[in-house]
């Protein structure tokens, strides 16, 4: 169950925060979705954001994400709905990497099989060339059906060994951001609020 924001919960716990100002709430959510207002996706300006300064940030640290509004917003502000809001988009996308990492081994298993099935066609060809015809040319094209079964094998051994570990690391800070901590913090009229239209209206992360 997701737990509303406590400060005793964090009491003499230090966090990587991410600091996020908005003029409105609704600039978090994708305004061309047209789901109910806390079923949106997150808008991808301020999934950005938030991803790169989580990679930015010691992975050894509980992330905290700080959203800073103007005074005005708090009444209309559902804070612990919009938490559950961002902890399920980020936990959501999480799970969907774990998809593309089970399916690209499964593909990868499938193109393995098919690689191994090319490789030992090619040896048992390269053997009966030898076996059968002498000189130069066979021995080149011997080669051939060599190199070629080899590289048959590159792309399920890639697949298995290599491609999926982008996925994992994607996969696990999108896990992180699901369990971070969500806070809302509250500005007066004074104070300077930056619009959330793309990277550089975002102030970028701070301690705090």
């Amino acid at each position: 169950m997701d737990m509303p924001y406590d400060e005793n919960v964090v009491k003499g716990e230090t966090f990587a925060e991410i600091r996020l100002r908005m003029k409105d709430i609704k600039q978090l959510f994708n305004s061309f979705d047209p789901s109910p207002f806390l079923d949106k996706d997150l808008d991808d300006d301020a999934v950005e954001y938030i991803v790169e300064s989580a990679k930015e940030l010691p992975k050894q640290k509980r992330l905290r994400l700080s959203m800073y509004l103007p005074e005005e917003q708090k009444k209309s502000v559902q804070e612990n709905d919009i938490r559950v809001a961002i902890k399920g988009y980020f936990k959501y996308t999480a799970h969907m990497y774990q998809k593309s990492i089970s399916k690209q081994f499964k593909e990868g298993y499938i193109d393995l099989g098919l690689g191994l099935l090319v490789l030992v066609s090619c040896l048992l060809i390269r053997e009966v060339f030898l076996f059968r015809f002498s000189g130069l040319p066979i021995e080149f094209l011997a080669e051939g059906f060599l190199i070629g079964g080899w590289v048959a094998m590159w792309k399920p051994i890639s697949t298995i060994i290599y491609d999926w570990r982008p996925l994992r690391r994607q996969k696990q800070l999108y896990q992180k951001l699901s369990t971070m901590l969500v806070r809302f913090v509250y500005e007066g009229e004074k104070k300077t609020i930056l619009p959330l239209v793309g990277k550089t209206a975002i102030p970028s992360t701070q301690n705090a």
